[in-house]
């Protein structure tokens, strides 16, 4: 993903065109998948709203610890069709919630390589996702 903005979680909640990113727990498993389930009480506390996957103390705690958003226009979602990537690319690649510094020259070289292999948006479906329809 290119990140396009970066906002704070309660500004993401409030804003009107994230309104879709809210759950929806009677919908298709899109849907349900909406990451946009937290906002501050007056008192400054952070409320968890219903949501398919982030349901503990715990996870809230994770989740608003550092609270910021960062928003996308462009992404390449691979999903079950996700292939690796070319050795040379490997320093980039973390996993979730990794803190690197990135060669600039080696991630505009991914970056490139990525609009040249693939199109961009939704190619197939989420690995990890229990509520899949059939």
């Amino acid at each position: 993903m290119e990140v396009a903005e970066v906002m704070s979680l309660d500004d993401y909640f409030l804003d009107s065109r994230f309104a879709a990113k809210k759950p929806n727990l009677r919908g298709g498993w899109k849907e349900r998948c909406g990451d946009n389930f937290y906002s501050k009480a007056p008192d400054g506390t952070w409320i968890q709203h219903r949501n398919r996957f982030h349901l503990d103390e715990r996870l809230k705690t994770q989740d608003t610890r550092y609270a910021r958003v960062f928003v996308g226009q462009r992404f390449w979602y691979r999903g079950k069709n996700a292939e690796s990537a070319p050795s040379e690319f490997a320093p980039l690649f973390g996993g979730r919630g990794a803190r690197v510094n990135h060669d600039c020259d080696l991630a505009k070289q991914f970056v490139a390589w990525v609009q040249s292999e693939y199109d961009e948006g939704l190619a197939g479906l989420p690995n990890d996702n229990p509520d899949m329809d059939s």
